[in-house]
């Protein structure tokens, strides 16, 4: 193989692996912050840096939140299907944890933005 072909193979190498990381850090928060909504009401913020457990007490039901190492998740909750447990840490600032019985949100603060808007 020429040193050509052996210059361009490691180019597109290299240019791969920027390109990924550079796509992989555009998807983590911007802030440790997480906000916690309920009925579309936010109740709470929260720094991740701290680790701690806390119970969200609505009309709607009951949902224990913990942070932990720096990762939020629901790790209780008297929701029927508990998909909020099951959807487990909260990975990216585009993610979110939903309790729709217990009408509960966390996401990570500034991750909630419109991507689009559809014209009409």
């Amino acid at each position: 193989m020429s040193n050509k072909k052996l210059i361009v193979i490691f180019a597109v190498i290299f240019v791969t692996f920027a390109a990924t990381a550079i796509i992989l850090s555009g998807i983590q928060p911007e802030e440790n912050i997480a906000v916690i909504s309920v009925d579309a009401k936010q109740i709470k913020e929260v720094d991740l840096s701290f680790d701690q457990t806390f119970d969200i007490n609505t009309e709607f039901g009951t949902n224990t939140v913990t942070v932990s190492g720096g990762e939020i998740y629901v790790s209780e909750a008297d929701c029927p299907d508990r998909l909020c447990i099951r959807h487990g840490k909260l990975n990216n600032k585009y993610d979110s944890i939903v309790c729709l019985p217990n009408k509960l949100v966390i996401e990570y603060k500034n991750g909630s933005g419109v991507d689009a808007v559809a014209g009409r």
